[in-house]
């Protein structure tokens, strides 16, 4: 038994123990809030044998993190030219997540935050992946993301950023300009130029349409970013 000097009550010391939790919800495509419940989906990391999760025990003032289920940064939209990178603006002491957008329609993703254990809490499980690694590494600090772990992770942006194909297209509609784009993913997107260069965008899935027909493009839906995306 460790002897704590100076301390005559030592059975009601407690010896705090922070870990890094992790739970995964869904996007809705509107939804920027959401709840810790420390049983999300079956992206709960932690496994209690004595004790339980409480939302009092989160450490709201260390840092909290958002990933994809693959542990790269998630956005807003499909389109690399007008998305935003989403990250949490708050977490509270009742367990509340506040994203500063919000994560596109059935996209999974995970909330990274720091809980901590009382002495008396025992733990069956306890799942560390990568990110949990370098949140940990950081000490009391957290957050801090190893190289290795910076490199794949922008390798990974960069090749779900890859385009397999560029069109740009001059074509015969009273002066217009298209520019289409195609991810590898099939993935289109088209912005349509006016006289003034001011863009309309449209998007869709199956293979960016050819250009022969022109009312391929022509005929399509324009509209402004936030209406489109």
């Amino acid at each position: 038994m460790r002897v704590l000097q100076g301390i005559e009550n030592y059975e009601e010391v407690r010896i705090p123990r922070d870990i890094v939790a992790r739970e995964k919800f869904t996007g809705d495509g509107s939804t920027k809030i959401f709840q810790l419940s420390g049983s999300s989906n079956d992206g709960f990391n932690v496994t209690y044998s004595k004790g339980n999760w409480e939302a009092a025990d989160i450490q709201v003032q260390l840092p909290t993190k958002i990933t994809s289920t693959s542990w790269v940064d998630i956005y807003d939209s499909l389109v690399f030219f007008s998305r935003n990178k989403i990250s949490v603006l708050s977490i509270s002491s009742a367990g509340v997540v506040t994203l500063n957008y919000a994560p596109r329609n059935t996209i999974e993703f995970y909330v990274y935050y720091y809980l901590q254990l009382d002495i008396s809490d025992i733990m069956s499980s306890y799942e560390r992946d990568t990110i949990i690694n370098s949140m940990s590494a950081g000490g009391g600090g957290g957050g801090s993301i190893e190289v290795e772990q910076a490199v794949d992770e922008s390798k990974e942006s960069i090749d779900d950023q890859r385009l397999d194909f560029l069109y740009v297209e001059t074509l015969e509609d009273s002066g217009n300009t298209y520019v289409g784009y195609e991810d590898k993913n099939g993935a289109y997107f088209i912005a349509k130029y006016d006289s003034n260069v001011d863009a309309t965008y449209t998007y869709g899935t199956g293979g960016i349409p050819s250009t022969s027909p022109a009312s391929n493009w022509t005929s399509l839906s324009y509209d402004s970013p936030e209406a489109t995306f």
